[in-house]
């Protein structure tokens, strides 16, 4: 998922975890499948928040499957706000600007990780 607020603040603090619009949230749906929650998006909030995902949280919802970057999720993408219409797949902007940070960090099937972060 890509973070884009809570509450209307785009730099916040929820659950003691400081995000920033922009950052990016990225877990194996292997790691997750045993958090209970109805989507993997919802799961992946969850295991990084520790607590369900609030109404007011704002992000995009995206997922690396068969080899190929896919810019769905009914969790994130189907609201109506100023980042969302409706739909479940991200508007064209949104999903060249993320496709063109992931590119960055994932090479060769492998993530490009500051050795100081885990």
């Amino acid at each position: 998922m890509i973070i884009y607020g809570y509450r209307g603040a785009t730099d916040f603090y929820l659950n003691n975890r400081n995000c920033k619009i922009g950052h990016i949230l990225i877990k194996s749906s292997d790691e997750i499948n045993h958090i209970q929650a109805d989507t993997t998006h919802k799961k992946l909030f969850k295991w990084f928040f520790g607590q369900d995902l609030p109404p007011e949280f704002i992000a995009g919802g995206f997922a690396y499957q068969n080899g190929q970057w896919k810019y769905n999720a009914l969790a994130f993408n189907t609201k109506q706000d100023i980042y969302h219409n409706n739909k479940k797949g991200m508007a064209l902007t949104e999903k060249q600007l993320l496709g063109g940070a992931l590119s960055r960090l994932y090479i060769n099937h492998r993530w490009q990780q500051d050795p100081n972060i885990s």
